[in-house]
């Protein structure tokens, strides 16, 4: 060691060398960056009190101090100086100015905020940080009840749309009566209800409030962020929800007692309704209502009925419990008396009953079918469209009928209009208004007795009755233009009600041509017609295959008198095997279409008018099957067998539904084969001015002999043509493409 060296040594302190050591090593080794003492996080939003929010947490083991610098582009910049603790946080925030706020909120997509964070301690770093603002979302949304329970609580409900809690306060003001205020503390995307029990002061006050009182909740949240919600509405003490408009009821033999009742809660309602004699309970039953129309039917007791007459009986009442949305009670006078209406063959002979062609699946009484009824314009009972599932009155439950009758009719533009001309002239009050199924066959019945010889009866199965609606339909000639009234851009639009019975699971239509119709249209051009026939689709003793309908097959049995146009597509055994199995296998295989030719004739054969629907079906539960037909006999098979065989068996949709369902019969809800998937459409239109008063002529159930003077057995028709339609060919339009009327509803084959 050289004498310079020694001297070093000794005279040289020896944080020096440390000193200067360090520096070698940093010489070897490059420069070394220091570890930044904080992280920064900045709340993506600008939240109610205009404040932007920057959380600086110290990380080393010293505190932290230094500077943030918050630049908001195009808005404006805020420096701010803070110290935190070691290991600990601190919220800064940043209020802009009114001005600088509004400016901000013009932004629709936010502005770029960037804060740059200068520590001074324990060393000098800089952290910078950049993220677009926004204007804070409500994290909470407030509903109101729209009335005070029974036991004066008013109800309000928070829900925490964000991802974290949602905290703060909400204050209550009835106006005029008093305020509340409220803790809130709802976790993240839950809801939580709070509830502000009136004084008895209090809610005497709403009582007397007519029309209710002004309700306002005031939320603010300070977690996850200041937001201020308010909510206003009227609350009123509970009103009555439930309602009927029944003054007069006739009993029948049944003894049944049908109650309408409308409920008015979007909730639904729920309660018990009881029949009182001189104010005495005689009968009670449940009921459970969706929002809309509903009814209770329950048999008036024998003691009751027996002393009932043909005169009016003021002596009753009905008394309406409610128990949900609140309890609520009415009571309403019913003045009540023993029918004196006859009942049709479709009503007292082929209604409805549970099962009859097999299986185990339908679950409401005959008796709940049998309270869905209307008066014909003959005065006589005839059963009506009903919901496929409904709930029983005797049990509260839900049960189904098996079958369904397609569109509800009062979902028709024209329902009231059509309902009006069906009702006889002595219609009651309290009796119903509707469609009724079979009224064209009972006239047939009349007419025959009263010079229709040679003519053979013809009553169809209750299900078969099928309702198709289409409203505001803009009609299109056949050229595909539409057409306008005259002298303005305004389309040509008609309303279509249309009941036709189509039978779909027996063999019925393998030979029987004439099928019950009903068929009304109403258009903005002053068109309007209702007509009532035994529709004919074809000849009678024949059918056209689907898969081929040039060819015609004959059949044997019916002894209706031939068509005048139309036919009936069925498929057959033939159709089946070329389409339902091998590789030319499709879900069409079954769609059968009955294409209508219709019209009103005079005695001398003038063509008063001429409508010409189709009506398709999807999924049919039979074939025509020429191997089980006799001399005498038509035969058919069932689709769901093909699932089943082992030769070439279905397998394609809707087969494949059935394989997955596992083995089952025709009738079994889980057959994909109920006749429910059915489309219509809409053809020709061709009216003649009958010259007659109010445009009415009657005629024979088959639609001829016209005639403005009424005979036995006739049909009143009313045929009225327009200012557009009459003498114009029009195009075939389709409609209910995909409707299916059997979906989760309990119905099966037969159907």
């Amino acid at each position: 060691m050289s004498h310079l060296a020694r001297r070093w040594r000794h005279r040289t302190p020896r944080a020096v060398l440390l000193v200067v050591l360090a520096v070698a090593l940093t010489g070897l080794a490059g420069p070394v960056e220091a570890a930044a003492p904080v992280t920064v996080a900045v709340t993506p939003v600008v939240d109610e009190g205009r404040a932007v929010t920057v959380t600086v947490r110290c990380s080393a083991r010293s505190a932290c101090s230094g500077t943030t610098a918050l630049s908001l582009a195009g808005v404006g910049s805020e420096r701010l100086r803070w110290k935190v603790a070691a290991k600990k946080s601190r919220t800064l925030r940043w209020v802009l100015t009114p001005a600088q706020y509004r400016t901000f909120a013009a932004r629709t997509s936010g502005a770029r905020l960037t804060a740059t964070v200068r520590t001074t301690r324990p060393g000098t770093v800089t952290v910078t940080k950049r993220v677009t603002l926004r204007k804070a979302a409500a994290p909470v949304q407030v509903s109101l009840p729209t009335t005070v329970d029974a036991n004066r609580r008013v109800g309000v409900s928070v829900a925490c749309v964000a991802r974290t809690t949602c905290s703060g306060s909400a204050v209550l003001t009835l106006a005029g009566v008093g305020t509340t205020r409220l803790a809130v503390d709802v976790a993240a995307q839950r809801t939580t209800s709070y509830t502000w029990t009136l004084t008895p002061a209090q809610h005497a006050a709403l009582e007397a409030a007519e029309g209710g009182l002004t309700l306002t909740a005031r939320v603010t949240t300070l977690r996850p962020h200041r937001v201020t919600v308010t909510r206003s509405g009227t609350l009123r003490t509970p009103s009555a929800q439930v309602s009927t408009d029944l003054e007069r009821a006739e009993i029948g033999a049944d003894h049944l007692l049908t109650v309408p009742l409308t409920c008015a809660s979007a909730t639904g309602c729920a309660g018990t309704l009881t029949l009182l004699a001189s104010g005495t309970p005689k009968i009670t039953a449940g009921y459970t209502l969706s929002r809309g129309p509903g009814s209770v039917t329950f048999e008036v007791p024998h003691a009751v009925a027996m002393n009932l007459t043909t005169a009016w009986d003021t002596g009753f009442a009905l008394l309406v419990s409610e128990s949900a949305p609140h309890p609520f009670r009415t009571t309403r006078p019913l003045a009540l008396r023993l029918s004196e209406r006859a009942l049709s063959v479709a009503y007292a002979q082929r209604n409805w009953v549970p099962n009859s062609q097999g299986g185990d699946y339908d679950t409401c009484p005959a008796t709940l079918h049998a309270s869905y009824e209307t008066v014909g314009p003959d005065g006589k009972v005839y059963p009506t469209w009903h919901p496929a599932r409904v709930v029983d009155p005797a049990t509260g439950q839900l049960c189904t009928f098996g079958h369904e009758h397609g569109a509800d009719p009062t979902t028709s533009d024209i329902y009231g209009w059509v309902a009006d001309w069906y009702a006889p002239a002595d219609l009651r009050p309290s009796e119903p208004r509707g469609l009724p199924f079979g009224y064209v066959s009972e006239q047939l019945d009349h007419w025959i007795m009263h010079g229709g010889e040679g003519h053979s009866m013809r009553h169809e199965d209750n299900a078969g009755h099928k309702v198709f609606v289409a409203n505001n339909v803009k009609m299109i000639d056949a050229d595909k233009n539409w057409l306008y009234l005259p002298g303005t851009t305004t389309k040509v639009e008609c309303d279509y009600l249309i009941k036709a019975h189509q039978g779909s699971w027996s063999a019925d239509a393998t030979a029987n041509n004439a099928h019950e119709l009903l068929f009304a249209v109403k258009c903005n051009d002053g068109t309007a017609m209702i007509t009532s026939t035994l529709g004919k689709f074809g000849n009678s003793n024949e059918l056209n295959p689907n898969c081929d309908p040039t060819q015609t097959v004959a059949t044997v049995g019916s002894t209706l008198p031939p068509g005048q146009g139309g036919r009936r597509l069925i498929p057959t055994a033939a159709c089946i095997e070329a389409w339902a199995t091998g590789s030319n296998a499709q879900e069409w295989a079954l769609y059968e279409v009955w294409e209508g030719h219709n019209t009103i004739t005079t005695s001398d054969g003038a063509q008063l008018a001429s409508f010409d629907p189709w009506f398709g079906v999807r999924d049919p539960s039979r074939y025509y099957d020429p191997a089980k037909s006799t001399a005498t006999a038509n035969g058919i098979s069932r689709p769901i067998d093909l699932a089943w065989r082992t030769t070439s068996p279905a397998t394609t949709f809707p087969w494949s539904e059935a394989i997955t369902a596992g083995a089952h019969d025709w009738v079994s809800p889980d057959s994909p084969f109920n006749g429910a998937k059915r489309d219509f459409y809409l053809n020709q239109l061709q009216l003649t001015d009958p010259g007659t008063p109010g445009d009415v002529v009657f005629t024979t159930p088959y639609g001829d002999q016209a005639s403005a003077t009424r005979f036995e057995g006739s049909i009143p028709q009313y045929v009225h043509p327009g200012g557009v339609l009459g003498t114009v060919r029009l195009a075939t339009q389709k409609f209910d493409t995909n409707a299916d009327w059997g979906k989760n509803n309990g119905v099966h084959a037969p159907n």
